[in-house]
């Protein structure tokens, strides 16, 4: 796991300017990659330097640092990542004829995109990367992201320099590019928590799309390309104990690879099933005792570590449970510092937490991301299983008639509760397919609302149109497979795997996601929908295969993950920061959004749901700190 930066100049330049500012941005992103900085460049016309940060996990000797340049100098690699299956692509390799000097994954990977090229290359690899490669023969620079989008990438076009670095900090090390705020992308961000990935938080930054790679000719011509996608149509009409053993067997190769590391390795054990299977299995598999590591609240209703110690002692693991009572003026700054662009998921919370203690313990750490996607894991993914059985009778009624039925509905207490849950439910029969994914997975703003909001009224594009543009590539699925798909690139791709990779980065701790190994997800996808949402509960793959790993109370238990006590938070311990930050004069959301309009949604009074209240005062709350320290 590492940091990746770099210039390519379209025009003859100062090489040691480029390389000066190349060696600010990997400097910048130094936590990416603490055991070794490195840069390269030539004092010829080729006008590209590539630097990299290093935390090293295979191969910690020198000869898998980098930038690396192959065998016969053809080409160099700047890369951050893993490929769990080089050592299998090396012997396919060397029997071509291929000579090694190292170990390293990154000397295969190299050696692969010149012997077979990145397009072929980028369809054999198992692994999570980001990186960019100089082709010195074709004078062409490749960038490209892994298939769900693990590793982050940024790229930017600044006069006759091209500009590529893993993270948004990278690039302000660099005092000349001027960057701007993308108003577009916040519209969306008070939707969604995150911004989507078809922006950045700045107009002059882009992000290289998840399974996607993209080629700069040395005029600065650009050609992109998709290399994967989830699957669309079904090819495994399996019974649903074949699809528990196969989903078994996947997933017990998927561990094996990642449990490949020269440094310790440990797991993020949340007490639910998706993480509890991933220490079951990697504990049987490991030749040494497994390290886990478990958050835990004060407050009991929010506290699983009962549940994360009866997975460790049934496998025997080192087992540390981080008691966290954090004092979150101090601890937010620094996870919003962080994070480069807003962001208000509040598990980062949680999740920063226990890498900062983690990465005092091991440097590579699984966990269970991808899971609830993949395999039904969330409420609403119930909710649309339900509206698939009836869509042939709703979809031949007009859809006013549908929202006035919704609108006459009482609103509920809470968004929890049974009848919140069947509100939001009938709130998105007779909306479009992505207005319909937003209300039942969003607690976020709507369009009425966030128009209302602004000053400037009617100029910031619809969510749910830019998502149904972005998404469009995933094709036609059914109800129940748009929605699930959505959830992977979006909820998974966009969210929470950006959590994951900055949370731990931070810290210089490598996350790996079993779950997320392309063949499982292929698999996954490509399984019948009354296959994986078979029964009345969540996940019945994995809860079918939980029974045989896990302990009873675990394996029947509901999802939970990393909760926090946010309303506790939001009217108690946080709430004169919060209202202060939020409507400090000439702070960000004061000169955007109508004041009066601000306060209403900051106000705990008449508010029916807290839960959602809290998770929109969480997102106003974290742009404003964002703004505060960015």
């Amino acid at each position: 796991m590492c940091g990746v930066a770099g210039i390519l100049s379209l025009k003859p330049s100062n090489n040691q300017s480029i390389r000066s500012d190349v060696s600010l941005m990997v400097r910048a992103i130094a936590h990416r990659g603490p055991d070794h900085e490195g840069l390269w460049s030539v004092d010829s016309d080729e006008q590209i330097c590539l630097g990299h940060r290093r935390l090293a996990i295979i191969d910690i000797s020198k000869d898998g640092n980098q930038p690396m340049v192959s065998l016969h100098r053809h080409s160099v690699l700047s890369f951050n990542g893993e490929i769990y299956n080089y050592k299998e692509l090396r012997n396919k390799l060397e029997l071509e004829g291929a000579k090694f000097h190292g170990s390293s994954d990154t000397e295969v990977l190299l050696c692969a995109c010149e012997r077979w090229g990145v397009e072929l290359t980028l369809k054999k690899l198992v692994g999570m990367f980001a990186f960019a490669l100089w082709d010195r023969l074709e004078r062409k620079l490749f960038l490209a992201r892994d298939r769900a989008g693990k590793k982050p990438l940024y790229f930017g076009r600044f006069g006759d320099r091209i500009y590529f670095a893993s993270e948004i900090k990278a690039f302000k090390a660099i005092k000349t590019l001027s960057l701007s705020i993308d108003e577009d992308a916040l519209h969306h961000y008070l939707t969604l928590g995150f911004i989507p990935s078809s922006h950045s938080i700045y107009r002059e930054l882009s992000v290289v799309p998840a399974g996607q790679w993209i080629e700069f000719d040395e005029n600065g011509r650009q050609r992109q390309e998709r290399y994967w996608s989830p699957a669309q149509k079904t090819t495994e009409k399996i019974s649903f104990k074949d699809a528990v053993e196969r989903t078994e067997e996947l997933l017990r190769e998927s561990v094996r690879l990642r449990l490949r590391a020269d440094v310790p390795v440990g797991v993020f054990l949340s007490g639910g099933i998706d993480s509890g299977l991933i220490t079951a299995i990697a504990a049987q598999q490991s030749q040494t005792p497994l390290r886990t590591f478990t958050v835990s609240f004060g407050e009991s209703s929010f506290d699983e570590s009962d549940m994360a110690m009866s997975v460790a002692n049934r496998y025997e693991t080192e087992h540390e449970v981080i008691r966290l009572n954090p004092n979150l003026e101090d601890l937010l700054p620094r996870i919003v510092t962080a994070y480069d662009e807003p962001f208000a998921d509040p598990s980062a919370i949680p999740t920063y937490a226990v890498s900062e203690i983690a990465a005092k313990r091991v440097k590579v750490i699984l966990n269970g991301e991808g899971a609830d996607e993949l395999f039904g894991g969330y409420r609403r993914h119930t909710a649309v299983k339900y509206f698939s059985k009836m869509h042939h009778v709703t979809s031949i009624l007009p859809n006013s008639l549908l929202r006035n039925v919704s609108s006459l509905l009482p609103k509920p207490e809470t968004s929890r509760s049974p009848y919140g849950f069947l509100h939001r439910f009938i709130r998105g029969i007779g909306q479009s397919p992505m207005e319909q994914y937003l209300v039942w997975s969003s607690d976020g703003f709507n369009e009425k609302e966030k128009q209302a909001m602004w000053k400037e009224k009617g100029i910031h594009p619809a969510t749910d149109k830019l998502l149904q543009q972005d998404l469009a590539y995933l094709g036609e699925r059914g109800v129940i497979g748009n929605f699930m798909a959505t959830d992977y690139v979006l909820g998974m791709g966009q969210c929470l795997l950006v959590k994951m990779d900055i949370a731990t980065m931070a810290h210089s701790i490598e996350a790996r996601s079993p779950f997320l190994d392309h063949r499982l997800s292929d698999f996954a996808f490509g399984l019948e929908r009354n296959i994986v949402l078979s029964g009345n509960s969540s996940k019945p793959i994995l809860r079918e295969l939980a029974g045989q790993l896990l302990p009873k109370q675990v394996a029947v238990a509901p999802k939970r993950g990393f909760e926090i006590p946010l309303v506790h938070w939001i009217e108690e311990t946080l709430y004169e920061m919060i209202y202060d930050t939020c409507l400090q004069k000439n702070g960000l959301l004061t000169d955007l959004f109508e004041t009066t309009e601000l306060k209403r949604f900051l106000s705990p009074n008449n508010i029916s749901d807290k839960g959602q209240w809290g998770k929109r005062v969480w997102i106003l709350f974290m742009l404003a700190l964002w703004d505060d320290h960015n």
